[in-house]
């Protein structure tokens, strides 16, 4: 391990192909067991009434909620890193670091979920926006290294840098609509929820706008 930290800080490793199937994993694999926290109670019986069942599935509206914020959160989230990586074309140490951090952090999505699935109150609310607001800060954090490191041009160097101004826009708003979240939390929790939903929303609204501008300025 240390000779490969060593190298690692020497110089930049000139592919990232290793990192990126690794990242793809961790994404899938957290995709895939978020669906575990949903099922009918073991003390559910097989042969219960129509009525029942009904109700038992109704139950399961706070788990299939978090089910759904979560994936597209972690969706969104894959398709985000999957534009870094095609940005970077070498890694050094830091990069590995932030990226590992990530990684950790989107792995851990899963708990947070379950938490904010056993009831929505301004506990598991605060902890759901804290948890997913450290893992899209991180990947902010990484793409920022990325593009403003310069010794070992981790990045084309012909990268347009409107370019990378729009995109650094863009990592931001998730982080921020988390952090802002938390503090609605502390007053009215569901309302935090509907900023969660809308996130997708607001990312698409400022994309178009800054593509917008970038647009006309190019224009003139």
């Amino acid at each position: 391990m240390a000779a490969t930290e060593d190298g690692l800080s020497r110089e930049a490793i000139n592919n990232t192909d290793r990192l990126v199937y690794l990242s793809d994993g961790v994404y899938a694999i957290a995709l895939t067991i978020l669906v575990l926290d949903i099922g009918l109670p073991a003390s559910f019986d097989v042969f219960s009434s129509s009525s029942q069942l009904l109700k038992a599935l109704m139950d399961l509206e706070p788990n299939i909620f978090a089910y759904i914020i979560s994936f597209i959160v972690i969706g969104l989230s894959w398709r985000a890193h999957n534009l870094i990586f095609r940005y970077v074309k070498r890694y050094d140490t830091n990069i590995f670091w932030f990226n590992l951090l990530l990684l950790l952090s989107v792995a851990f999505i899963p708990f947070p979920t379950s938490v904010l699935a056993r009831g929505i109150n301004v506990v598991s609310v605060v902890f759901y926006a804290s948890c997913l607001m450290i893992a899209e800060g991180l990947e902010a954090a990484l793409w920022w290294y990325a593009t403003r490191v310069r010794k070992h041009r981790l990045i084309d160097e012909d990268i347009n840098p409107r370019l990378v101004l729009y995109h650094t826009t863009l990592f931001l708003v998730a982080p921020i609509v988390f952090l802002i979240s938390i503090g609605l939390a502390l007053f009215a929790p569901r309302v935090a929820l509907l900023s969660w939903v809308l996130l997708a929303v607001v990312e698409g609204v400022i994309g178009r706008i800054l593509h917008g501008r970038w647009a006309r300025n190019r224009v003139k």
